[in-house]
């Protein structure tokens, strides 16, 4: 049960981050070439402001959720 839930959890937040990147500015798609052209200096802020909020902003939820699946925080 456990197993289903976290794969359950990480769906929804890699599926999130794939919507994010294909809805922002700094990916596009070519559809007469079929090329997706990705801007690096755009994705690197993205990523770090990611990296930010998700891990230095959120320790408390990421304790919450540890905590509830059966970790000691």
């Amino acid at each position: 049960m456990l197993k289903g839930n976290i794969a359950l959890f990480l769906r929804l937040v890699l599926f999130s981050i794939a919507v994010l990147i294909a809805a922002l500015p700094f990916a596009t798609f070519d559809q007469a070439t079929g090329v997706l052209s990705v801007d690096l200096g755009g994705a690197s802020k993205f990523i770090v402001a990611s990296a930010w909020a998700s891990i230095g902003g959120g320790t408390f939820i990421w304790s919450r959720v540890a905590k509830r699946i059966g970790g000691v925080t």
